[in-house]
């Protein structure tokens, strides 16, 4: 049967279970959350989560994201999805559907989807808002017909994604996409390298411009943008987890000048530095109290 779950950061309505593995698509949760800054998640699941972030900003294992936004999580892999700093980002609202069955992957690829876990940007949120509205408006759910219900709410979503995708309309508008990823997957590997915007462009086989142009287009931000996010993701990353030092730090991030990368860093923290940032982390969960 289905029944309804109330957890302290919102509701969720959720489908037992027990539903057959083998069936052609199924609705597992669908859920609205609120998240405080710094908070972060780890999961791994047996089915595909599309999170909708409503505000907030955070990341996506390394991947950056800032509302309006979505993400999809895939089965049976370790996932890692946080919060930015309050500094950064504020409380984060998210909405999520999770959903298995044997033609999962073939829906989110007729939806425009890639299957595989990552980013995407989200212009119809108000659109999506409305989905998950009428999930949470109904009153209970008891029955086969409630799930058709729930299965008919995900294909609505599905749908947004594909009248607004470049993946399916045609061949030729898949290649900006294409050139996001790769450069994004150079930005990623390389960043502790001295990086200029036309490094990126070069890497990718196009015109600075035009890479600038499709960054905005599609994450609001331009690759240098995404790659100063991007190293102070790793810097506060090092700073939690190693006793390295601001220099070998500034270092690994692809900063040569310390000053400079501490000049950087308070920029993204409202003004606190590398070292507070640590002593801050350190004392939070010195108090954080067990349980």
């Amino acid at each position: 049967m289905i029944h309804i779950l109330f957890k302290t950061t919102g509701s969720s309505i959720v489908y037992s279970e027990g539903t057959a593995p083998d069936a052609y698509i199924t609705v597992v949760e669908a859920g609205f959350g609120r998240q405080a800054p710094g908070h972060s998640y780890r999961e791994s699941r047996n089915c595909y989560v599309l999170h909708y972030v409503v505000s907030g900003s955070g990341f996506c294992g390394d991947q950056v994201l800032t509302a309006p936004c979505g993400f999809l999580l895939t089965p049976d892999e370790d996932h890692m999805f946080s919060v930015g700093t309050s500094q950064e980002a504020g409380a984060w609202e998210h909405y999520w559907i999770l959903f298995r069955g044997t033609g999962a992957k073939a829906l989110l690829e007729g939806g425009g989807f890639i299957p595989v876990r990552g980013v995407f940007p989200v212009p119809y949120m108000d659109q999506v808002l409305a989905i998950f509205r009428d999930l949470h408006n109904k009153d209970s759910y008891t029955d086969k017909q409630d799930v058709l219900y729930m299965i008919s709410k995900l294909m609505e979503l599905l749908s947004l994604h594909a009248s607004t995708s470049t993946a399916i309309k045609a061949p030729e508008k898949r290649i900006p996409q294409q050139y996001i990823s790769k450069a994004i997957a150079y930005i990623e590997t390389s960043y502790r390298h001295s990086l200029r915007e036309k490094d990126i462009a070069d890497a990718v086989h196009v015109s600075p411009k035009y890479l600038y142009k499709l960054f905005r287009r599609e994450l609001g931000k331009s690759p240098t943008q995404y790659l100063s996010d991007y190293r102070m993701y790793r810097a506060k990353s090092l700073l939690k987890t190693t006793a390295l030092s601001i220099k070998e730090i500034s270092d690994s991030v692809g900063f040569q000048n310390p000053d400079y990368f501490c000049h950087v860093f308070q920029k993204y923290t409202e003004g606190v530095s590398p070292t507070q940032y640590r002593k801050q982390i350190r004392r939070d969960s010195e108090t954080k109290p067990e349980g």
